[in-house]
């Protein structure tokens, strides 16, 4: 039998680029195992590699990469290729380099097999024998159980994953060895990379110290998953079950776990025990993840167990803040080590049975507590922010009321309510945690300054964040992120009375919605004056106005590359959604190349300005329904239903606006409509308000609705007694009373008094009536007084003359008054050793401090009790344990480790970790010696 297989043929540089326009030539074979696992034969450089003869005997077996040697069964060698067969058991070590020999591996077409790397690593280039040099790479069909072992090092050359595993292949990993796996140009660490090597497969991650890192390239908006997919590429199905995970992406358009920055984000499960560190991830939907913690960027996620033990070796790293919520701990048994190199935020208890190395910073905020020995930098207490976040503040508080901020972004957490003020510098950004419900005000804020790849404010898939503007500000984004970049899953409710300027980033970033090819979420619109644009990059690269993320400068003839349009409502405001005519995208609806344009719906009272409703190719944004509002699809504006503008609006030069017969446009009290285009009138307009400039056809009527009066009692909520001198801000304008004459529709108002909390509400206006305003006063905080009580803790005798240094300030006497909160405090005479410990007040306190004379007490005696031996190592003696009552153990801050009721047995302390303690004896008199001691 004869078989016809098609080499690759190196012809040049951009051959290597794009295995499609590499030539082919025909050889003829008549043995099938030469080309076993070839599933393309037209174009094999596409999919399979040519490997050379695979025939061997499956089996069990050992082999050095480095030397290209081996015993045992299971693989065979076909210099520069080590093939592993099925249902084989091969454990390869050894240190393979592109600089010294070119060795890599291969599993078998079709094989189910399993590989252990022990202490082994393999760095490949670019090219060589017409092939692309993949460190690991399993063939059409396989499932490969992967263990790890000792250290292992996985660098790819250009163009190709560190591990490839593509469409259709199943990769296990597991073992309590490390990884560390980089992919090539564009290309995932482990999962897919360019072309046909785009999509990864099926990946389980069992256990492990796993670093997976992808890899940029210099083409606008590529780059390689972490663990994922390679450039612009679907993701497959993702699951941890256990290990130590830390994934980064090339750069950020694409995830650290997921998709390579468009296309289908595949699914993540997470289960069992993992800790995974991450960038960002594709797929954070609630579906499948049941245990394990899981940190994006700043903000964390715990799933299943409150109380989480390591189960491998684990490192928080530089780019991470991870937080224990209150009620949640973690451990980390003997045996193991927690390494920090970011920021801790601790508000509830750390055990550490094993090692803890704190190379960065671990805050225990309020009753936050740390038990065991801290290698490195030691825990300090800490007290949060507040819920304000001041951009311009170059030296912001990690942790706030809602928030927490490291490596430049805040992140917004579940339940928040905050204000965000100031303009922003240095890269510093906004991120809503993925499913967190949160309140944002803009007050007066500036989101700019961002690096290419960076999203000024992130809505985190699944989350549902209301913004609400005030005064004037501006969000600008950098190359192919969204300004507001709100994906699909993601819910934005913009409102308030200020206005809002939003730029996306130039190749695909849309103005507010998609970034570079990605979806849209769901967009809502119900006041404000918002202006968003995407930046012009060059013909059909551009994403939406508002929408969907364009098809990006590489992509832009891949129909289907650019992202949908979501779901954009507007009830109420003037919104704006700006292209460049040329960009191919739509100003409301899909990105450039997208095949879905979305949805736009207006029931209310809103106006958009479209620059366009369709996309280069045709794609149409669906507007069926819109029903109540005023819609511009270019220059040209239509009408729907009733319209009563809550904003002052202007119909720019050169456009046009037709009032249809039977449809009706109410200038209310307080607002203007000022015409320099051109306005069709053939419905009917009522001028209760303003109207500047000229109307054709049917001219408006005098108004002729009915005015109510609404009047404002505001009052103490305490007292109730009138507060006469507050300032209310009505439909954004500020009155000059307590009183306002309007028509019927509905009003947002708020009302503010130097002595009292801010009011803000809304009314449905069909009558002449009052509306209460019970204000809350604004009281002082309730504060505590603290008073130490310093002695001798040998002879219980007071010390009058010690220093104390409370919450950084020294004392001048032994008393301070402060609110509630946690403080540190220090306690030094220089005739005894320093005492340190922190507090926590809500109420008024006397914090007991015994300072132990400087000459120490080693084995003191009360009543003939000796203490030994000192140092100690796991007990602790009592030469007559019968005039013993009790003993308490406590470590060098003075929290209670250890109560024993003396039995007359040594004191086990195999719990304790080695450190410095005071033991306290009490006699059965009541007497109380204290003894410091030391266990090795």
């Amino acid at each position: 039998m004869t078989f016809v297989l098609a080499l690759c043929v190196e012809v040049s540089a951009q051959q290597k680029v794009n295995p499609e326009n590499v030539s082919k030539v025909n050889v003829e074979f008549t043995d099938m195992n030469l080309v076993k696992g070839v599933k393309n034969v037209a174009n094999p450089c596409i999919d399979e590699k040519v490997i050379g003869s695979v025939t061997g005997t499956r089996g069990v077996g050992t082999f050095n990469i480095e030397t290209g040697t081996g015993t045992g069964s299971g693989w065979t060698w076909n210099y520069p290729v080590l093939t592993i067969l099925d249902d084989s058991d091969v454990t390869i070590t050894g240190h393979a380099s592109s600089s010294e020999n070119h060795h890599r591996v291969v599993i078998a077409a079709g094989a189910t097999t399993h590989v252990t790397l022990n202490n082994a690593s393999i760095v490949t280039g670019e090219w060589v024998t017409g092939d692309y040099e993949h460190p690991i790479y399993l063939s059409a069909g396989v499932t490969l159980t992967l263990t790890l072992e000792g250290v292992n090092t996985i660098v790819a050359g250009d163009y190709v994953p560190g591990i490839s595993v593509t469409t259709g292949r199943t990769i296990i990993i597991d073992g309590t060895g490390s990884l560390s796996a980089t992919g090539g140009w564009s290309c995932a660490g482990i999962g897919g990379g360019l072309w046909d090597y785009g999509p990864c497969g099926t990946i389980v991650i069992n256990g492990g110290n796993i670093y997976a890192k992808g890899a940029s390239s210099s083409w606008i908006g590529t780059a390689g998953a972490g663990i994922g997919s390679g450039a612009a590429y679907a993701c497959g199905d993702i699951t941890i079950n256990g290990g130590s995970i830390n994934a980064i992406p090339g750069n950020e358009t694409a995830k650290g776990i997921g998709n390579g920055g468009a296309d289908a984000i595949g699914t993540l499960s997470v289960t069992g025990n993992p800790m995974i560190f991450a960038t960002n991830i594709s797929d954070m939907s609630l579906d499948n993840k049941t245990g394990g913690i899981v940190v994006v960027r700043n903000a964390t996620h715990w799933f299943g167990n409150d109380n989480h033990t390591l189960a491998f070796n684990t490192t928080v790293p530089s780019a991470n803040l991870f937080t224990i919520d209150e009620g949640k701990s973690i451990t980390i048994p003997a045996g193991l080590t927690l390494i920090n190199e970011g920021t801790i935020v601790n508000y509830s208890t750390i055990t550490i049975n094993g090692t803890l190395i704190n190379n960065g910073s671990i805050l225990n905020v309020n009753a936050g507590t740390v038990n065991g020995t801290v290698s490195g930098n030691a825990p300090t207490p800490f007290t949060p922010a507040d819920n304000n976040i001041d951009l311009s503040n170059s030296n912001p508080s990690k942790v706030g009321d809602g928030w927490v901020f490291a490596n430049n972004v805040y992140a917004i957490l579940d339940g928040a309510d905050v204000t965000i003020t100031g303009t922003g510098s240095s890269q510093r950004r906004v991120e809503v945690a993925s499913n967190a419900v949160a309140d944002i005000t803009l007050n007066n804020a500036s989101i700019v300054g961002i690096a290419n790849y960076q999203t000024p404010l992130m809505i985190n898939q699944g989350a549902d964040a209301q913004l609400i503007l005030e005064g004037t500000n501006t969000v600008t984004s950098a190359r192919s992120k969204a300004g507001i970049q709100v994906p699909e899953g993601a819910t934005l409710t913009i409102g308030g009375s200020g206005s809002l300027n939003v730029m996306g980033g130039e190749y695909g970033g849309a103005g507010i919605g998609g970034a570079f090819c990605e979806n849209a979420g769901d967009i809502i619109v119900n006041g404000g004056n918002i202006t968003a644009t995407s930046v012009a990059s060059g013909s059909y690269h551009d994403g939406a106005g508002i929408g969907g993320g364009g098809a990006g400068i590489v992509f832009f003839s891949f129909e289907g590359m650019g992202g949908w349009g979501g779901n954009v409502t507007i009830n109420g405001g003037v919104v704006k959604g700006n292209t460049d005519q040329s960009s191919g995208a739509a100003g409301i609806g899909g990105g450039s190349a997208s095949t879905n344009g979305g949805t736009l719906s207006m029931e209310e009272n809103g106006v958009a300005f479209a620059m366009a409703l369709e996309t280069y190719n045709g794609t149409q944004t669906d507007i069926s329904g819109v029903v109540n509002g005023i819609l511009f699809d270019g220059m040209t504006g239509t009408l729907y239903g009733t319209v009563a503008i809550t904003d002052d609006l202007e119909i720019p030069q050169y456009y046009t606006l037709t009032i249809p017969a039977g449809k009706k446009l109410i200038i209310p009290l307080n607002r203007t409509l000022t015409v320099n285009g051109t306005v069709i009138n053939n419905g009917t307009i009522i001028k209760c308000g303003t109207i500047v400039g000229t109307i054709q056809n049917n001219q408006p009527l005098e108004c002729d609705m009915e005015t109510f009066i609404v009047t404002f009692n505001v009052f103490d909520s305490e007292t109730e007694e009138p507060v006469s001198d507050a300032v209310i801000t009505f439909n954004g304008e500020v009155l000059t009373g307590y009183e306002v004459e309007v028509v019927e529709g509905e009003y947002e108002y708020s009302v503010s008094h130097p002595n009292y909390g801010p009011y803000i509400g809304a009314q449905y206006v069909t009558e002449t009536m009052t509306i209460d305003i019970p204000l809350l006063p604004i009281t002082e905080p309730e504060t505590f007084i603290v008073t130490f009580n310093v002695f001798d803790a040998e002879t219980e005798l007071p010390i009058s003359d010690a220093v104390i240094i409370f919450d950084g300030e020294e004392l001048d006497g032994y008393e301070i008054e402060v609110e509630e909160g946690s403080y540190s405090f220090t306690v030094s005479h220089p005739d005894y050793e320093s005492y340190s410990g922190n507090i926590l007040v809500i109420e008024t306190r006397t914090v007991d401090v015994p300072l132990i004379p400087k000459t120490g007490i080693i084995g003191i005696a009360t009543d003939d009790m000796v203490l030994y031996p000192n140092p100690f190592t796991s007990e602790i003696n009592i030469a007559n344990p019968a005039a013993v009552k009790n003993v308490v153990i406590t470590n060098v801050i003075g929290q209670t480790v250890k109560t024993v009721t003396v039995d007359g047995n040594p004191i086990s302390t195999k719990e304790l970790a080695s450190g410095i303690y005071f033991v306290i004896i009490e006699n059965q008199t009541g007497k109380k010696t204290i003894s410091k001691m030391i266990k090795e």
